[in-house]
């Protein structure tokens, strides 16, 4: 459907855009419709409630179900409760405004192609989405959902993905909003056309020297640091009273400290990073007043760790943390190697292979606080730490996401 609107001034008597039959769906494209609904709506509606439901029995399949560009106040579940649904490869959810997404049981369907949203504050990120932006609401997000403008506003007009579909039915460009009519989904209005919110800019041949020229730009608490022999100094490695420091790249030289005088409780240098071995060796620090921080890790878990923390302030407050088998939800958005992970346990598992991973954590906040900590100082993170970037958002206000993709590019790079 294309220009479907339910307001205050377009009631129905029930919510719409609900696929609930136990029937599978196939061949269905749910494109370009802006849903705002709520008591003045109908009266059944219960925005904290109901949901938007696709593959509602057991045994449904999902088949060429293209669901892009709609702005919806509802949460949207795609049903898999028993685990025996089905989807094909041309399955897309993409473009979308939603109040958060679910799945239901938590069993993904994997064949999907679920990406570039944006969930109001509050959503998780779904496992096997890539591309998710989270914050705002419906009252933040458009200019006036309640009477039908559902022109991007806020962090909608600033932040979001190239379209996915270039037109409307009509084959006209949907992202006009001539009329307030067009939901444009998760696609920022410029000029009358719709426009990519942002794009990542194309790999950097020189992401470290590009990087340090971002933060050099606007000097700060960013830094960015390499973990490995040379990089680091130990004031007296091996023996008491010695002070682990690695010294930020950029010109404000922070500082990532361990003043643990026990030489047991200094992290370990050598040629691939730093090891946090233990309890005792497992955190470092940068002082700092305060702020909402990304932080970007060249990681390696030990193989036999099954819980630990990666982030924590001076109060060992715990930012992130992973546990082998449990389905607690992270409290910051993760990404590892660029994909989502939601819960202690992904993160577990997306990190338990040996191997070197990159890890973004974003928008941790660390207002008041006075140590921005790698690691904990118990039940700490287990494993070897290569690099890491540290952004303070209030150093790029205007190009963190640009600064963000080139510190991922600058950890990674070998």
């Amino acid at each position: 459907c294309a220009k479907t609107r339910c307001d205050s001034a377009h009631p129905v008597p029930r919510p719409i855009c609900v696929l609930a039959s136990p029937e599978a769906v196939l061949d269905t494209f749910i494109v370009a419709n802006a849903l705002y609904l709520s008591q003045t709506a109908s009266t059944y509606y219960d925005p904290d409630e109901a949901k938007t439901q696709i593959g509602r029995g057991t045994g449904c399949a999902l088949s060429h179900l293209v669901f892009a560009h709609n702005s919806l106040n509802q949460e949207v579940l795609i049903r898999n409760d028993s685990n025996n649904n089905t989807a094909d490869a041309y399955c897309l959810f993409a473009n979308n405004v939603f109040k958060a997404f679910t799945w239901g049981g938590g069993n993904v369907l994997s064949n999907i192609v679920l990406k570039d949203m944006k969930l109001f504050t509050g959503a998780l990120a779904p496992s096997g989405s890539t591309n998710v932006l989270i914050g705002g609401d419906v009252t933040s997000l458009f200019v006036d959902a309640a009477n039908g403008d559902f022109t991007p506003a806020g962090d909608l007009a600033t932040n979001g993905f190239a379209p996915s579909i270039p037109t409307d039915i009509n084959r006209q460009a949907f992202f006009n909003n001539e009329d307030n009519g067009d939901a444009v989904g998760a696609v920022r209005i410029t000029g009358g056309q719709g426009v990519a919110l942002y794009v990542p800019p194309p790999p950097s041949s020189t992401p470290v020297t590009d990087l340090l020229a971002a933060m050099n730009a606007s000097p700060g608490q960013s830094d960015y640091y390499e973990l490995t022999t040379g990089n680091v100094a130990d004031t007296n490695p091996g023996n008491f009273g010695g002070v682990w420091t690695a010294t930020g790249k950029s010109s404000t030289a922070n500082q990532l400290t361990q003043n643990e005088s026990n030489p047991n409780r200094r992290p370990t240098i050598e040629a691939n990073g730093s090891v946090f071995d233990s309890a005792a060796r497992g955190h470092v620090e940068q002082a700092i007043t305060g702020g909402t921080f990304d932080i970007v890790l060249a990681l390696t878990k030990d193989d036999s760790s099954n819980t630990g923390v990666l982030l924590s302030n001076q109060a060992s407050a715990s930012f992130v943390t992973y546990t082998d088998g449990i389905s607690t939800s992270l409290p910051q958005s993760v990404l590892v190697d660029g994909d989502p992970v939601s819960t202690y346990d992904a993160l577990h598992d997306a990190l338990d292979d040996g191997a070197e991973h990159v890890v973004t954590i974003i928008g941790a906040d660390f207002t008041s606080a006075t140590e921005l900590i790698i690691g904990r100082s118990s039940s700490s993170l287990f494993g070897t730490v290569r690099r890491v970037a540290i952004l303070d958002n209030a150093d790029f206000t205007t190009n963190l996401a640009d600064v963000r993709a080139l510190a991922q590019q600058a950890v990674a790079a070998s």
